[in-house]
């Protein structure tokens, strides 16, 4: 290429190497996904749980679920991130 031909280079995010990427952060990517996933639907089971007991449904109902989906994320992903630390 000559001199005033440069390619202009990718910030952050767009930067795109495939001999970067090791197998296993593939691999956890999946496991986040399915653990968030599952999440999900336990939240939602959770949130519905509260919701018959109560006997009627929530005015924020979206404010409670997050707060149940973000607690239990944080909790879920900071205990698989201790799992998969390797012992030195």
């Amino acid at each position: 290429m000559s001199a005033g031909l440069r390619r202009p280079k990718l910030a952050g995010f767009w930067r795109y190497n495939p001999r970067k990427f090791k197998r296993g952060n593939t691999v956890d990517i999946i496991y986040f996904t399915l653990v968030a996933a599952g999440l999900y639907l336990f939240s939602n089971w959770l949130l519905n749980r509260i919701e018959s007991a109560r006997g009627k449904r929530f005015e924020q109902r979206s404010l409670i679920f997050f707060a149940i989906i973000m607690t239990l994320a944080l909790i879920t992903f900071q205990l698989i991130n201790l799992l998969q630390r390797t012992p030195h």
